[in-house]
């Protein structure tokens, strides 16, 4: 099973491989930043495939100087306060790579390739795959886009999910569960929006007990010190307008339109082209369905429950910058397609189970069907 269900992430990366660079390709460095690299990447020449690369390149460079005392470091970044605010991922390569230039930028190309693993063991200690609604349960969060854009692009998304989705299973076990979820904060902020969980074992410890505010100096103390020292040593950059944000489903909207827009102007384009505006209008449906399953079916006592909600509250708040593409959008709400689908398989009957596994997840298994056309040579 685990052979079968690797083949595609597996493949991603190694399809990426080269003999002079090894894991390196899969960090995406891009031309346009070539010439403001740190001056050690800068002098691997190391291989530019795209114009812009992508913001693996950023946390690449972070894992080379996690202190931030390089003075090239705020060059490097494109937003730099933001890029190192997301410190947890490159701390592990730079331990795991031991400082080393060339082995800390293979470390971290291959980070998230691990812990894909990771969710495969434990998904099967936890659920197993004894039967059809098992095996549809690993495909939605081993094979879902959001997934597997992390892992080809070595970016944050998915380990911070993974390590959040694992402090649940420890939760009430002693204090690891919640050093692993200000662990998962260090390496997307975001994650905070997973501390959900903690609540109850707040309202179970007794709010003002001294276990209590250990577990909150867990959770919070390690990303407040890191942001503080972020601001303290990183300079605050050219102010810009993010567009992470909008008003509540005013970016959804909009993104719909200019989905339909470009999918009806696209008629001489090929078929590939195609499914892939088609699947940028059908993918945000589906997060949509995803967000409305947790709002509607409200599961106040179930940690998956209380892993996802933060996350369909941010839904509709998403703004233009991150609904400009599924690539995007499916890897910033990973823990909603993860909270929403181990919902579904722990509650739903049929037929209700197969509608919601439907509606939530249809447009969300593009690029595993698109790398898989890949490998049978279409």
């Amino acid at each position: 099973m685990l052979v079968v269900f690797a083949i595609i992430p597996v493949g991603m990366v190694v399809d990426q491989v080269t003999s002079e660079e090894g894991l390196i390709p899969v960090i995406q460095f891009g031309k346009r930043w070539k010439g403001r690299q740190l001056s050690r990447v800068y002098e691997m020449d190391v291989v530019t495939l795209s114009r812009f690369g992508y913001d693996g390149q950023f946390y690449a460079q972070l894992a080379l100087d996690p202190a931030l005392q390089d003075p090239g470091m705020t060059r490097a970044m494109d937003r730099p306060r933001y890029r190192a605010r997301r410190i947890g991922l490159p701390i592990m390569a730079h331990l795991m790579g031991m400082g080393h230039t060339w082995w800390t930028l293979q470390v971290y190309a291959a980070l998230n390739l691990l812990f894909w693993f990771l969710l495969f063991f434990l998904l099967w200690q936890r659920v197993g795959f004894n039967s059809v609604r098992d095996i549809l349960l690993a495909v939605s969060l081993l094979w879902t886009t959001g997934t597997l854009v992390s892992v080809s692009k070595a970016l944050t998304d998915l380990p911070a999910a993974v390590i959040s989705l694992g402090a649940l299973t420890l939760q009430g076990s002693g204090w690891i569960w919640a050093l692993l979820l200000g662990m998962a904060a260090l390496v997307k902020e975001t994650s905070i929006l997973s501390f959900t969980p903690a609540l109850s074992a707040f309202k179970s410890n007794g709010l003002l007990s001294k276990k209590t505010f250990m577990h909150l100096g867990l959770l919070f103390l390690p990303i407040v010190f890191w942001v503080i020292y972020v601001q303290v040593q990183l300079p605050p950059g050219r102010a810009t307008q993010s567009g992470n944000f909008a008003l509540p489903f005013v970016g959804m909207v909009q993104k719909l339109g200019e989905g339909y827009t470009d999918l009806r102007t696209s008629q001489g384009e090929t078929t590939f082209f195609r499914i892939g505006l088609f699947l940028e209008i059908v993918s945000l449906c589906s997060l949509f369905f995803q967000a409305l399953y947790l709002i509607v079916k409200p599961k106040w006592s179930d940690r998956f429950w209380q892993y996802g909600i933060g996350f369909a509250v941010l839904f509709p708040l998403l703004g233009p910058s991150v609904l400009a593409g599924q690539f995007a959008f499916t890897r910033v709400l990973l823990p909603l397609t993860f909270a929403f689908n181990l919902l579904v398989h722990q509650h739903e009957k049929h037929p209700s189970f197969a509608i919601w596994f439907i509606l939530g997840n249809l447009g969300l298994g593009g690029l595993a069907i698109r790398f898989g056309l890949t490998l049978l040579g279409y």
